[in-house]
C-alpha cells in the first residue's frame, strides 16, 4: 500500500486559498465544512448517492456553538457520523488558529435548521460537476 509523505500534501494555506476562489457562498461554505470536519461528504451535504450505503446526515445550523476550552475560544460543530449510527462527533475548531472557523460558524447560525435542506440542494447541484477534469493546479470553477 502506498503511503503519502508529508511533502506530498498541500499546505493548509493553499487549501484555504483554493476554497476562497469559489464565488458562490453556499458552495464555498460546503467546501469549508468538508475541510474542517475531515469527514465524509455525506456528513457535509444532506444527501447520498444511490451507490452509497451510508445515511446522509448533513449539518444543521443549531448544531454549532461557541465555547472556551483551555483558554481558547472555539467553534463546536456537532457532526452526526455516517457509519456509526449517526453518533455525535464534536469538532472543536479554535477561532484564533483557523480563519475559516468564525465565518463558517456565522453561516451555520444564520441558516438555522434550513441548513440541512440547503445542503441537499447543494449536493444535487454539485453532482453536475462530477465529470469535470481535474488537474494539480486547479479546482472546478463553481460560480
Amino acid at each position: 500500500m502506498a503511503t503519502l509523505s508529508q511533502s506530498s500534501l498541500p499546505e493548509p494555506s493553499l487549501i484555504r486559498e483554493r476554497i476562497a476562489t469559489v464565488k458562490r457562498e453556499d458552495y464555498r461554505h460546503c467546501l469549508e465544512t468538508a475541510y474542517l470536519y475531515a469527514g465524509r461528504i455525506c456528513e457535509v451535504v444532506g444527501d447520498s448517492t444511490p451507490s452509497d450505503n451510508t445515511v446522509a446526515v448533513g449539518p444543521r445550523g443549531n448544531e454549532v456553538s461557541l465555547d472556551i476550552i483551555e483558554g481558547h475560544e472555539v467553534a463546536l460543530f456537532k457532526v452526526r457520523t455516517a457509519k456509526r449510527g449517526q453518533m455525535i462527533r464534536v469538532i472543536a475548531v479554535p477561532l484564533e488558529f483557523e480563519p475559516l472557523a468564525r465565518p463558517l460558524y456565522d453561516y451555520f447560525k444564520s441558516r438555522g435548521n434550513d441548513l440541512e435542506k440547503e445542503t441537499k440542494r447543494i449536493d444535487n447541484e454539485l453532482s453536475r460537476y462530477s465529470d469535470l477534469e481535474h488537474n494539480d493546479n486547479s479546482i472546478p470553477k463553481m460560480e
